[in-house]
């Protein structure tokens, strides 16, 4: 406690919440920390899991329930608690790309971590490669429960026009081929085809097997927080306005 005591305010940011989709769910996991802390979390009957390369993806959606209802019920310490978290940053940057990068360029001066994708944490590190002196101790942290953010590519209805509709099958199954998944994982993304396995592409573009020394992961389970509707994503914002003063 004292070691943490003499670290002073840790400075930890996050991309605007109203800008951008990763701002919204990082102060959507830290309430979800705050008001659902593990030990107050039972597990599911069965917990439901969809294949994501070597790891499966675990869904919180039992715990939705508990997490309104501390929502509503805890609402004012969360307000108290979101005000003390967010104190003292300056304004959230509108994208997480543009987060990852002023933390590279600004390092500690600003902040002590960020949150952001881990598709854009692969170029920070390869920068690094030839600076070692700069950022030696940045290390890539997974938070027991996140987010997996997907990219569909779907055709959404049946068309009139033979020759799109043709045309849109043959772009999903390009994106669907091999040699595109792994270009997919060269630039960071985990593949969408679960038989594609990231282990297996011992490739020097391969960042998942380049940085595993920074604490890149790709192995271990992921569990995400249950999903919320558009009506308590609103309340959550609104709560965090309250709290801040930001928009």
């Amino acid at each position: 406690l004292d070691t943490i005591a003499g670290w002073g305010h840790v400075k930890v940011g996050h991309s605007s919440v109203t800008h951008s989709a990763a701002g919204l769910e990082a102060i959507y996991l830290m309430a979800y920390d705050l008001l659902l802390p593990p030990n107050a979390r039972p597990a599911a009957a069965s917990i439901t899991s969809d294949e994501f390369d070597e790891g499966p993806v675990h869904s919180s959606e039992h715990l939705k329930d508990a997490f309104l209802a501390a929502l509503v019920e805890q609402e004012e310490p969360l307000r108290r608690w979101l005000a003390r978290c967010e104190g003292g940053l300056e304004g959230d940057p509108d994208s997480a790309q543009l987060l990852t990068e002023t933390m590279f360029h600004v390092g500690g001066a600003r902040y002590d971590g960020v949150a952001t994708y881990e598709h854009l944490v692969f170029p920070i590190l390869d920068r690094l490669e030839g600076n070692a002196d700069v950022m030696s101790n940045v290390t890539v942290v997974y938070p027991p429960v996140t987010f997996v953010n997907h990219h569909p590519a779907l055709l959404l209805a049946s068309t009139n026009n033979d020759a799109v509709a043709v045309a849109a099958r043959l772009w999903l199954a390009f994106l669907r081929e091999d040699a595109i998944q792994l270009r997919a994982i060269e630039l960071g993304f985990r593949p969408a085809d679960p038989a594609m396995k990231i282990r297996d592409q011992h490739v020097e573009a391969n960042p998942f097997l380049r940085f595993r020394r920074y604490g890149v992961q790709f192995a271990n389970p992921i569990t995400e927080p249950p999903r919320l509707g558009g009506e308590r994503i609103n309340q959550l914002l609104e709560l965090w306005r309250d709290a801040t003063g930001r928009n």
